[in-house]
């Protein structure tokens, strides 16, 4: 008996051994009632598989070219996938096969998709928040919010959650006093730094949820969440674009400045004003003075005391601490922060500003708002350098004839400056009327201190980027049809033609619905605009005359902006009634002489 044991398991290992996979019959999507408003890009199913093969990855899809048009199966998990609608159904329904493989063996089955004509759906999603608002000193598996979705009537399983979008949150179940919804909760699983990133998105699944089932039998549900990342006083003080080397000239007087620095809480909320001082240990102390509010630094020696200074120990470098005012910061964290620079005596030469570039190149998309910053081509920032010292190295920034289209920030600076280009007039910005898609200009730098200012000019050019801002335009506003009654099915009514001034996919229109009394009796071609009859029953001229429609037009190849028009649909009259008599008997008398009625006789 101990020996046929291990025969047996042997057995059984092997017959289980290369089993095709299957699709779970609670997740087959054998029959899916769909909406026809879902949008594009949504997701409508959750596919579940099962392979008793140990170790085997599944893998999803749908067969033919109807099928891979209109979805697109995505694997989640080694056993698990979603189903997304790839463009707007322009069928009532759909035969399609959906297969699951395991690399060796398939298995299909028959799925049927329901297009149903419901709107205006309700959420199964019953309590959440759309924004949560998390301090980035919020502790690892701290919850900072929770879902409560309503449960499918026609099952009694929960609701199932899933979270994606960061690895820095989950979701767990919680039983929920209500009967009828699940309840989960979200929390943290890593911790926040607002300096790093202060704004996540994450999309909740709901997975068995309640739906409307008549018209509706999706298996999936999702709500996006936006999760903010409040700051904390928990970083010392930045130093804002400190240069290694500065350079004093040595003519300088007593009292002169040398250069002004800045540091900025690094706490980017709630910031908190900084004083600056010298670490008493650092070189040179003696020879300048610091401003603790401004951070100006000038000479505090006299000119001949300062070069005999210089002459002896070369470069000095100086250590600059900046600390924060208040003094309430959590415990252990720094309170101050300490930059080093060197400095260099020069010649009083005056030099004119220079700018590292002689020609930059960005873009901007069309109708950004202002402040909209140009994104450059290249690693490097664009930038200005003066060699001169003291006064001599300040100047100033401007544009020339951009038009008042962007300004310049920062437009003042000294010695070194990274300067950025922002948006001033939006409707400047305009790719459809711009005959080049360009914008170019100059931009100026130019001494602000010396008596004869030196300046240098950089040429800029601004390329300008479609954005999806025109909506289709119709060739009429209502087209006028005439259809005989008994016209047959196929007959082309009219073409409906629109257009879009939007470059690329953003000017591609795609005809997306007709929608009125007799829609379902027509076909909406999405690609030619052909609208065409699909069956002739229920037309009567006797009875209705005339129908108005609508139509819709859609660019960005139906998933943009929409626009509609009137179809105007008048029916002729066909010889399909024979003629009736007005009364069903009609009397009258003859005279004597049979010749005559004694009163005439109408006949209608």
């Amino acid at each position: 008996m101990f020996q046929s044991i291990p025969v047996l398991l042997m057995a059984l290992f092997t017959t289980a051994a290369g089993v095709a996979p299957t699709i779970d019959l609670s997740h087959n999507m054998r029959i899916l009632k769909l909406p026809r408003d879902t949008k594009p890009g949504s997701i409508i199913y959750r596919l579940r598989g099962s392979d008793p093969d140990p170790g085997d990855i599944l893998t999803f899809g749908v067969r033919g070219d109807v099928g891979n048009q209109l979805l697109n199966i995505v694997s989640v998990t080694e056993t698990r996938a979603n189903v997304f609608l790839k463009e707007v159904p322009t069928e009532k329904e759909y035969q399609l096969t959906i297969y699951v493989t395991d690399g060796t063996q398939t298995t299909e089955v028959e799925s049927t998709i329901i297009i149903t004509n419901a709107t205006n759906h309700k959420s199964p999603f019953l309590e959440y928040e759309s924004l949560i608002s998390v301090s980035e000193l919020t502790e690892e598996k701290e919850v900072i919010g929770s879902v409560v979705v309503r449960k499918r009537n026609s099952s009694s399983l929960p609701v199932l959650f899933e979270l994606e979008g960061s690895e820095k949150f989950a979701i767990r179940y919680l039983i929920s006093p209500l009967k009828e919804a699940s309840k989960a909760e979200i929390f943290l699983l890593q911790r926040l730094d607002y300096e790093k990133k202060n704004l996540y998105t994450i999309s909740i699944f709901a997975l068995n949820p309640w739906t409307d089932e008549e018209v509706d039998t999706r298996n999936v549900a999702v709500l996006p969440i936006l999760v903010a990342v409040k700051d904390a006083q928990d970083t010392p003080p930045i130093f804002q674009s400190l240069p290694p080397v500065v350079r004093v000239s040595d003519s300088l007087p007593l009292g002169g400045s040398v250069m002004q620095v800045n540091a900025e809480d690094g706490d980017y909320e709630n910031q908190r004003n900084v004083s600056y001082s010298f670490v008493p240990e650092s070189q040179g102390v003696t020879y300048f003075n610091i401003h603790p509010r401004t951070g100006m630094i000038t000479l505090a020696s006299s000119t001949e005391l300062f070069r005999e200074a210089y002459s002896t120990t070369g470069p000095f470098v100086l250590s600059i601490q900046a600390t924060e005012l208040e003094t309430e910061l959590i415990p252990g964290l720094p309170a101050s922060s300490v930059a080093t620079l060197a400095v260099v005596l020069v010649n009083t030469e005056n030099k004119p500003p220079r700018f590292l570039s002689r020609r930059y190149v960005g873009s901007i998309e069309e109708n950004s708002p202002g402040l909209t910053p140009i994104i450059w081509e290249g690693p490097e920032a664009p930038k200005v350098v003066d060699d001169d010292q003291g006064k001599n190295g300040s100047f100033e920034l401007f544009l020339e004839d951009d038009g008042g289209a962007f300004s310049v920030q920062p437009s003042r600076g000294m010695n070194e400056l990274n300067f950025a280009l922002l948006v001033k007039d939006p409707t400047k910005l305009d790719y459809e009327t711009s005959d080049t898609k360009y914008i170019e200009f100059k931009i100026v730098a130019r001494e602000t201190a010396s008596v004869r200012p030196l300046s240098a000019t950089a040429e800029i050019r601004v390329k300008l980027q479609d954005a999806n801002d025109n909506i289709p335009q119709f060739t009429h506003d209502i087209y006028n049809v005439t259809l005989p009654e008994d016209a047959p099915a196929g007959t082309t009514l009219v073409k409906i033609q629109a257009t879009d001034e939007d470059s690329g996919s953003y000017g591609v229109v795609r005809y997306t619905a007709v929608n009125g009394p007799i829609a379902g009796n027509l076909r909406l071609d999405p690609v030619t605009g052909e609208l065409t009859l699909l069956s002739g029953e229920g037309l009567d001229r006797e009875r209705i005359p005339e129908y108005t429609l609508t139509v819709e037009a859609r660019d960005d190849q139906g998933k943009g902006n929409r626009n509609m028009a009137e179809v105007h649909i008048t029916l002729a009259d066909a010889n399909d009634n024979a003629p009736l008599f007005l009364q069903p008997r009609y009397d009258a008398v003859l005279n004597p002489d049979m010749r005559n009625f004694y009163e005439p006789l109408r006949v209608q």
